[in-house]
């Protein structure tokens, strides 16, 4: 609402108790901040819902077609198995069979990181804290994903300092976490690349960090990387492309622990994501 020189001078006139022209000025100026101040958080605010409404949609697209293809290639391989069964050799049977079971457990997995996801929003996940070795912890991942890293033909090293202390946190949601990012570096790695996992003691923590040599993040994704309606398209031969769905859940069973990811990259030279977890102080929990 704007004054002019009439109004000033009929509020002076018509008001119960004298002010100054000044303080009338400050009073609009101080309104008219306010109404701005609401106007740029509406802005803002619906700028914000239209871009995740637009992502939402692209990421449905995104899924379908990522659960499209394993499923077509689990139907194009056991139709081939039912028209050519008497044609084909028993290693061929077997190699196509081998093929329907990868793919179906990529589907398995896909599914499994949209309902953690879905989980997550609903708070349905508890966090059970309790001491732990995150040495041991780390090594099971890294034991359980070698067969996939040999299959990639991907190097996939184990780094851990000696009389590395226990953490305290909930170790089946930590070991979620390990195998997403482990996951994901495996996937945006070549052929004849390097993953590796780290642990490491960082100003009274445990640091946990997942680097490889893969196809990098451009700097301007790397804010939204975490964002589970953003999707990046690297440009590289690499393996697979992902959901960016298990870093999204990654992010959340952190912020569950009051922690924070943190993820550094260049373009063909990779990416670093890292994270800090609680030492277990044994006179603390005690009191």
């Amino acid at each position: 609402m704007k004054l002019n020189d009439a109004s000033k001078s009929d509020l002076m006139k018509n008001s119960a108790t004298p002010f100054s022209l000044n303080q009338q000025e400050k009073s609009w100026v101080s309104w008219k901040h306010i109404n701005n101040s609401i106007h740029h958080q509406l802005s803002r605010t619906i700028t914000e819902l239209k871009r995740n409404d637009k992502l939402r949609r692209e990421l449905f697209a995104y899924l379908c077609h990522d659960l499209r293809s394993p499923l077509a290639s689990i139907r194009a391989y056991i139709e081939t198995i039912f028209i050519k069964d008497e044609e084909l050799s028993k290693e061929d049977i077997k190699k196509y069979l081998h093929i329907v079971l990868d793919n179906a457990l990529l589907l398995d997995e896909m599914i499994d990181k949209m309902l953690q996801l879905s989980a997550l929003e609903a708070q349905q996940i508890k966090v059970n804290l309790k001491p732990f070795s995150i040495a041991e912890l780390a090594n099971h991942v890294a034991m359980r994903l070698s067969p996939r890293a040999e299959k990639l033909k991907i190097d996939l090293k184990f780094i851990i300092p000696p009389n590395l202390p226990r953490v305290c946190a909930d170790s089946c949601l930590i070991e979620r976490v390990i195998i997403n990012l482990t996951e994901n570096a495996l996937q945006h790695t070549p052929a004849d690349g390097i993953v590796k996992i780290t642990l490491s003691k960082h100003n009274k923590k445990v640091r946990v960090t997942i680097s490889d040599t893969g196809c990098g993040i451009a700097e301007e994704d790397l804010p939204y990387v975490f964002d589970q309606f953003y999707r990046v398209e690297r440009e590289c031969a690499c393996q697979n492309r992902g959901t960016g769905l298990g870093l999204a859940f990654s992010k959340k069973i952190l912020h569950l622990h009051n922690s924070y990811i943190s993820v550094k990259s260049r373009i063909n030279e990779g990416t670093t994501f890292y994270f800090d977890l609680n030492i277990f102080d044994a006179d603390t929990s005690r009191s």
